[in-house]
């Protein structure tokens, strides 16, 4: 199976993504107790260069968080690394804005929507309530209406 360094989205997706290779050339570590997870590739290519998406996917809304450009370049240094024959160097670069503004947004958004559903509710609620107090006071005016004539 090719494995093309399209979208990082959740560990399992990546994982299935991924499940068809003899050797895989990356790992994942996920970490529950602070919320993240790291991606590890090794056997870096030059054709692994591009630019790799970081998000959420819920349901089938995807939540993009970052871009991450990763360039392979040949290693320039002469010493060998320990046994291993050509090495690739990796640089990374942000290409985004921080996920932590990202992630403040999308939670102002998710309040906003119960609190507009809660006050439509509420509007609903002393409606029909006021609705019940004049049918009800509609009814104690006529009987006290036909009580004295």
């Amino acid at each position: 199976m090719a494995w093309e360094p399209t979208y990082l989205l959740s560990p399992v997706l990546l994982l299935l993504l991924a499940s068809g290779a003899e050797k895989p050339r990356f790992s994942i570590l996920q970490s529950s107790k602070f919320n993240f997870f790291t991606v590890t590739m090794s056997k870096l290519r030059m054709s692994d260069s591009g630019i790799y998406h970081c998000g959420i996917a819920a349901n089938t809304r995807i939540t993009y968080l970052r871009g991450i450009q990763l360039v392979v370049s040949k290693d320039d240094s002469s010493a060998p690394a320990n046994g291993t024959f050509p090495t690739l160097r990796a640089h990374t670069f942000r290409t985004t804005q921080d996920p932590i503004s990202i992630a403040a947004r999308g939670s102002v958004s998710s309040v906003t929507i119960p609190v507009v559903c809660g006050l439509l509710s509420k509007t609903l609620v002393f409606t029909v309530l006021f609705i019940v107090t004049q049918k009800s006071f509609g009814r104690q005016a006529m009987k006290s209406h036909n009580s004295n004539s």
